[in-house]
């Protein structure tokens, strides 16, 4: 990531309670501690209520398991280099079941050994839709054998959505919370170690 300054900061505490009573009239105000990709969707507060059903629809009503949605987001997040997206699904990963050693191996992609066949299927069509914005024949037929229609289209709008979300935060330059857990660090940072 280019530069560590917050290209929009987070709104102050202050500041986010008020655009949040006035956007979502009538709810009450949100626990604290409030993240800080919340306060950076709060400066647009009609986008911001736009993408929760969305994002509500992803978390409780997906046809797809929540550790596969996980392990697809953490590679979109790598693939995306978006350090805020990896700390952030590295605790959500660990709540859904992937262990740390898992959490580790999205690095390496669908080609490591030690991926069952199922995880790495799942990572093959990410890899596939992050650099084609396509599935090959190949990859759909396997999807076929251990998804549904409606989990492989889950797949796909998770793998959109969370690109969209990496993207933000990567561009947006939103910084990490203090105790974001640092188990993957983002392509570009691995890179950089390597050379």
């Amino acid at each position: 990531m280019s530069g560590d300054t917050p290209r929009i900061p987070p709104l102050d505490l202050d500041g986010f309670v008020k655009v949040h009573r006035e956007t979502f009239e009538g709810q009450s105000d949100p626990q604290q501690p409030v993240l800080n990709i919340t306060r950076t969707w709060a400066h647009h507060p009609t986008l911001w209520a736009a993408q929760r059903p969305y994002q509500r629809y992803l978390f409780s009503d997906s046809t797809l398991a929540r550790r596969d949605q996980e392990l697809i987001i953490l590679r979109i997040g790598w693939l995306s280099g978006s350090d805020y997206e990896l700390g952030q699904h590295t605790r959500f990963g660990l709540a859904a079941g992937l262990s740390e050693e898992e959490i580790l191996r999205v690095a390496a992609g669908p080609s490591h050994p030690d991926w069952p066949r199922h995880d790495a299927i799942l990572l093959s069509a990410a890899d596939s839709l992050h650099a084609e914005q396509d599935i090959d024949d190949a990859t759909w037929r396997e999807l076929e054998a251990v998804l549904s229609v409606q989990q492989i289209m889950d797949l796909i709008v998770v793998v959109g959505r969370y690109w969209t979300v990496s993207t933000l935060l990567k561009t947006l330059r939103v910084p990490a919370e203090p105790d974001m857990p640092r188990l993957l660090q983002p392509r570009e940072a691995q890179r950089q170690d390597h050379s």
